[in-house]
């Protein structure tokens, strides 16, 4: 049985690893109103970023594809870890 996703906003509802092992990330947004719904994909990476808005009968095949394709051509390798 699939899991399902959280509707807090901030929550990744999913991931992909880019060529370098960086995270693809898609993310529920603050809503803006209550017809829609919002999400957006971020590369922690190359820092490539889009941002949407989904009809609530909509589904995440926008943020989906974006974050797949981006995931199998980004090199970009992983941000370093800050140090205090």
């Amino acid at each position: 049985m699939a899991a399902t996703p959280s509707t807090e906003p901030g929550t990744v509802v999913i991931r992909y690893r880019n060529q370098s092992g960086a995270l693809v990330t898609v993310t529920r947004l603050e809503p803006q109103g209550s017809r829609f719904e919002r999400f957006g994909a971020e590369c922690a990476a190359c820092l490539d970023a889009m941002k949407w808005h989904l009809r609530l009968s909509d589904t995440l095949d926008d943020g989906r594809n974006w974050a797949s394709a981006h995931a199998a051509e980004c090199h970009a390798l992983p941000q370093p870890e800050t140090q205090d």
